[in-house]
């Protein structure tokens, strides 16, 4: 698949991901006297994946009107496995959380996303370990959020 038709399918998911928690968050509560409500900081991304979206969307088009019919179009299977992982990944991440608990799942995720982009085995470890406990020390340390 070309770069340009990636980036446009990219695009198109990124803008429906963006609108669909837009009107997700239309349902939460106000607060009282018109200040922002708990709305406000989900819209706010959800404003920008859309305008990123359309940015994408806009460049693959430019390009792909550029690139015109030269070469043939090869499909990159390892890209799209690498995708098809991130998929799997994020979809189990939940699921493996909650039964082994925050720790062991980050680690083994980012374990496998490290292996998965060409990593050595001892440095995906190294890369999981520390990244795993930097990431419960960001969010019980700092910001106050119980992660088990």
């Amino acid at each position: 698949m070309n770069e340009p038709l990636k980036n446009g399918i990219a695009g198109v998911l990124l803008a429906g991901f963006g609108g669909a928690i837009w009107l997700y968050t239309g349902a939460f509560p106000g607060l009282d006297g018109g200040h922002p409500g708990p709305a406000l900081f989900p819209r706010l991304i959800a404003g920008g994946m859309v305008l990123l979206a359309c940015v994408f969307v806009f460049d693959s088009l430019r390009k792909g009107i550029a690139m015109g019919r030269k070469g043939t179009r090869v499909v990159d299977w390892m890209g799209m496995g690498r995708w098809g992982l991130g998929v799997v990944l994020v979809a189990a991440y939940p699921l493996l959380q909650r039964g082994v608990g925050f720790m062991p799942a980050a680690g083994l995720l980012c374990f496998v996303v490290a292996v998965a982009l060409g990593a050595r085995l001892v440095t995906a470890a190294v890369t999981a370990l520390v990244g795993a406990l930097v990431l419960y020390g960001l969010f019980t340390g700092v910001l106050g959020v119980p992660l088990s």
